[in-house]
């Protein structure tokens, strides 16, 4: 296995240990919508729910889930969904639709694709298909006005984000390079205000029904880098200018991701294949996800000996890593650092 480029050191000063990264501020194992996020909502004029999915834990958090809310252009990334699953491979006047429906975000295109897809009937088909339970189209061709939830919209967004059957991994990159190309000025949303060289992968909604305070602004985005891995779904409504939802999913998604926990593998590079077996049963009924990785080159029909090299690989949270470090150096394996992903 092709080592990562070391760029965290771990190394004591009694119980103290340096590391070559950036610490997120009042990062929580336990919640990412803690007391900044759902301080700030409270501020809030509008109304808002949060979904959040931690790629590298499974874990889900919410906020203010069960309220439905139209979806406006976030439909979009269903309506991808669905021509991607019942067409294969694309035809070159598909392609182009799909390309203007989510890197443009035009209407035209989309209303096209509803059409082909055989309307509110059968996209509602596709929903239960999904597992969208809450997902409801909208009718008389009025795409825009379908109701859906956070959870739904993290659905969804899985199926772009993560390996699964419903999507092969070649339709998932096809959509996931068209929602990381959206036009400049649509870059606002769930991916806002994150590090240079973090990959965001997203698909914003607005519309307004000529109603004062009356703007729904929504975004859904897939967001992996710097040891943080996750999809978020911010739907608000009741927003009393475009640019006041805006501002709030903006704050919203800088708020998350210093509040996602980065995750890191901590290594013990000088271990053998006994070794590395007795540490992945013995961590594994701790908790963590971990690994055995191989440094040597077998035959064909060559299985491992006790004393072949192997490198004993655990999959955390920055915090935790600090005392596996220090546990695993104190039991003899001096030759264990921890490693950014």
């Amino acid at each position: 296995m092709k080592l990562y480029k070391k760029i965290v050191t771990l190394a004591f000063v009694g119980v103290a240990m340096l590391l070559n990264v950036q610490i997120p501020t009042l990062a929580s194992t336990q919640t990412i919508l803690g007391s900044d996020v759902t301080q700030y909502i409270a501020s809030r004029s509008n109304t808002v729910s949060i979904g959040v999915y931690d790629g590298y834990t499974g874990k889900t958090y919410t906020y203010n889930p069960s309220k439905t809310y139209q979806t406006a252009s976030i439909v979009k990334i269903s309506l991808l969904a669905d021509v991607l699953y019942q067409r294969i491979p694309l035809t070159n006047n598909e392609n182009s639709l799909l390309t203007r429906m989510i890197e443009n975000s035009d209407n035209h295109a989309a209303s096209t694709i509803w059409g082909q897809l055989g309307s509110d009937k059968n996209v509602q088909s596709f929903f239960r298909n999904a597992g969208m339970t809450n997902t409801i189209a909208g009718t008389s061709g009025l795409w825009g006005f379908t109701t859906t939830t956070v959870l739904d919209q993290l659905t969804m967004m899985k199926y772009f984000a993560y390996h699964n059957a419903f999507l092969n991994d070649a339709q998932r990159a096809y959509g996931l390079n068209l929602m990381r190309n959206v036009e400049l000025d649509q870059r606002w949303g769930t991916g806002y205000g994150l590090p240079s060289g973090v990959s965001i992968a997203l698909k914003n909604g607005w519309s307004n029904t000529n109603q004062p305070y009356n703007w729904r602004i929504n975004s859904v985005g897939y967001i992996n880098g710097q040891g943080k891995n996750y999809v978020i779904s911010v739907l608000t409504i009741n927003n009393r200018t475009e640019s006041y939802g805006l501002d709030t999913i903006n704050t919203i998604s800088k708020l998350v991701w210093n509040e996602m926990p980065q995750h890191v593998h901590v290594i013990i590079s000088n271990t053998n294949f006994r070794q590395a077996k007795s540490l992945v049963n013995e961590f594994e009924k701790r908790g963590f996800t971990c690994r055995g990785v191989n440094l040597k080159t077998y035959g064909k029909n060559e299985v491992p000996k006790d004393n072949d090299p192997y490198q004993f690989v655990i999959d955390t949270t920055l915090d935790s890593a600090t005392q596996l470090v220090i546990e695993l150096k104190t039991r003899g394996y001096d030759k264990t650092y921890g490693e950014a992903i």
